[in-house]
């Protein structure tokens, strides 16, 4: 199965896909590239002072970038290199798939002929339940509604017991935590989903307290 994680950085109302990192869970093999058109445009107005105008990648977005110049590739050719590794798999991946797969197919990903798995909702399926519950409360791991977190940095405080990992919301450290939740929600054999919105946490979770 492959696991994937985009960055995606936001001019006015449209995303642009600037950073993609796949693992593939039973050789452990990985991918990473940066797409440069995007990172080129989100310099450009930071140069310009354009700051309003950016979401989601600042300097220390561009700090990563130039540590990763070797990841850097043409905007054709990032397309393409996604597309090979994800038609070289039956089963992709992501903790969040729905967003994911949407703003690969934006650029032009194909995704057909694949099945896609959401570990969000299978850690849901997997893990939370009322002792999921004590926990998140116990530790203020809770939303501003006051229910318990499900985002990926808690589920994997929650399957390693490492309470001081944060997400580091770049594409290849995000694959690896996010691998680690699906080894945990495998190893449980719960019901696989094949996409997760909040209104399916809700749902799910409303026997527990869930508002």
């Amino acid at each position: 199965m492959l696991i994937l994680d985009v960055e995606t950085l936001q001019v006015g109302r449209k995303n642009y896909v600037w950073e993609f990192a796949a693992i593939d869970n039973k050789t452990g093999l990985y991918a990473h590239w940066i797409n440069g058109k995007a990172v080129a445009f989100a310099k450009y107005l930071m140069d310009e002072g354009k700051f309003d105008k950016l979401r989601f990648f600042g300097p220390e977005q561009l700090k990563h970038c130039e540590k990763n110049l070797h990841r850097f590739v043409k905007f054709d050719s990032f397309v393409n290199l996604i597309n090979r590794i994800v038609t070289n798999h039956k089963v992709v991946s992501a903790y969040n798939i729905q967003f994911d797969k949407k703003q690969l197919s934006n650029i032009g990903v194909d995704f057909s002929g694949t099945r896609q798995v959401c570990i969000w909702g299978s850690f849901i399926n997997s893990h939370v339940n009322s002792r999921y519950f004590k926990w998140a409360f116990d530790n203020e791991y809770v939303t501003e509604k006051g229910n318990p977190k499900t985002d990926a940095e808690t589920a994997y405080k929650y399957v390693t017991g490492i309470d001081e990992y944060k997400h580091q919301h770049y594409a290849l450290a995000d694959c690896w935590s996010e691998a680690s939740i699906w080894e945990a929600v495998r190893a449980r054999k719960g019901k696989l989903e094949s996409k997760t919105t909040f209104w399916d946490v809700k749902k799910k979770l409303k026997k527990y307290g869930y508002k």
